[in-house]
């Protein structure tokens, strides 16, 4: 009989450890949906600002760094590098960023998307 129990207890506890986790992804999910304004930056400086909520149509520009262009495209509610010329195009295989989770970056020519959240709250880290 004490081991009816003791499954049971394991049971009920992974079962509330998985709603929880459910919970959590839900609203961690749900906030970073709220597409904001995309900022690109070039070596630090802020070149553009574009809310992605009000772009009705596509379109692309090009931005000339050290190790030659990136070309951005910019669509309702996403934002993507699609051509770059650096050596190792980790930009263009990022592929669409849309919320504010994880910028694109590409470190040759030192550009930076970064998409802050509708509420103005953007997710970030520090290292040491």
């Amino acid at each position: 009989m004490k081991k009816l129990h003791s499954n049971w207890f394991w049971g009920a506890l992974i079962g509330v450890l998985l709603v929880i986790s459910l919970v959590a992804s839900y609203f961690t999910l749900r906030q970073a949906a709220n597409v904001g304004v995309a900022y690109v930056y070039q070596d630090g400086v802020l070149l553009r600002g574009i809310d992605l909520s009000a772009v009705s149509a596509p379109y692309e520009f090009t931005v000339d760094g050290a190790h030659g262009q990136n070309t951005i495209r910019v669509e309702p509610n996403r934002i993507c590098v699609v051509a770059a010329d650096c050596p190792d195009k980790t930009c263009v295989h990022q592929g669409w960023i849309a919320n504010s989770l994880l910028p694109a970056v590409c470190l040759p020519n030192k550009l930076v998307i970064r998409i802050s959240g509708a509420g103005g709250a953007a997710y970030d880290a520090v290292t040491r």
